[in-house]
């Protein structure tokens, strides 16, 4: 199913521990992270060149292996709550309260620590205890904060230049009442003035420009890769040198070429004058798949 499966912890014996995998599905790798028995892929995501099916059986043998590895017992805390302290203003921690083995304990998370209010669970947890405990704190809080600070408001993309060969994408997006814009060209992102990076946290920026990137690749997914109108005729058919032409439609443009040997060559004029580079790559891509499809459905 997949080659090369490779595993290493990220911030080794601290609080927020992490453990990155690396393997091969067919000539490509991909990266991601594995924590609380959950699959975050880095980008480029395999739901991209992988069926769903496909992907669900990877995901479920990453998720075997990395527990198999990991081994440990988890904790469970109760009760777990959290209230903001001088919310909306410069200096806002957040509080957070949680019950262990029927012991009531509070604290403060701020920039990534934990402040323990009196009584500290030192006194009665022993060290691996508690740091199991401080580890679930920082993720509990970390998601808390996620979903909180870290999604935007009124998501909105236009065209620049639309059609031509050094067309742009302009977002524009809402952060806690604050509006930003920027461009998304060649899956970078260029903020307009005034840059969120005035008022957010690094980590927040982090969030946003993922988020960011996500939502722009799935929109030039949807708009840009799609085509029209595809159709398949054979020439010199039933011969040796047998081959197969191809018609389509992309945004009102039509492009023919040859399908042989599992390799496209295009008529003129080449679709790579009109098209990016990454536009043209998943329209061929598409194209070999609706291709072999269509060789094994009149081949069988």
């Amino acid at each position: 199913m997949f080659e090369d499966f490779e595993v290493k912890p990220l911030f080794e014996d601290q609080v927020h521990e992490r453990h990155q995998f690396t393997l091969n599905v067919h000539g490509n790798q991909y990266q991601g992270i594995f924590h609380d028995e959950k699959i975050h892929w880095f980008h480029p995501h395999p739901e991209r060149s992988l069926e769903a099916d496909h992907l669900k059986a990877v995901e479920s043998k990453v998720h075997d292996l990395m527990t198999g590895d990991l081994g440990g017992e988890s904790l469970q805390l109760e009760s777990f709550e959290v209230k903001p302290l001088f919310g909306d203003q410069v200096h806002e921690r957040h509080q957070f309260t949680l019950n262990i083995q029927g012991n009531q304990y509070q604290g403060i998370f701020h920039e990534k620590e934990i402040s323990w209010f009196h009584p500290h669970p030192e006194r009665s947890l022993e060290e691996g205890h508690l740091k199991v405990v401080e580890s679930e704190v920082h993720d509990l809080m970390t998601d808390h904060l996620e979903d909180n600070n870290h999604n935007f408001e009124d998501f909105e993309v236009k065209p620049l230049f639309e059609d031509q060969v050094h067309e742009r994408h302009q977002f524009t997006l809402n952060i806690q009442g604050n509006q930003y814009q920027g461009l998304f060209h060649e899956k970078e992102i260029n903020w307009f003035h005034p840059h969120p990076e005035r008022s957010l946290e690094e980590d927040h920026l982090k969030a946003v420009e993922s988020k960011v990137h996500n939502l722009m690749s799935d929109h030039l997914e949807d708009s840009n890769q799609n085509f029209e109108d595809f159709e398949v005729k054979p020439l010199f058919e039933d011969q040796v040198h047998e081959r197969h032409q191809f018609t389509l439609n992309i945004q009102g443009n039509e492009y023919q070429g040859l399908f042989h040997e599992q390799e496209i060559s295009w008529f003129h004029p080449h679709p790579e004058r009109t098209l990016e580079e990454d536009h043209l790559k998943a329209v061929e891509s598409e194209v070999q798949d609706l291709m072999s499809n269509y060789l094994e459905d009149n081949n069988n």
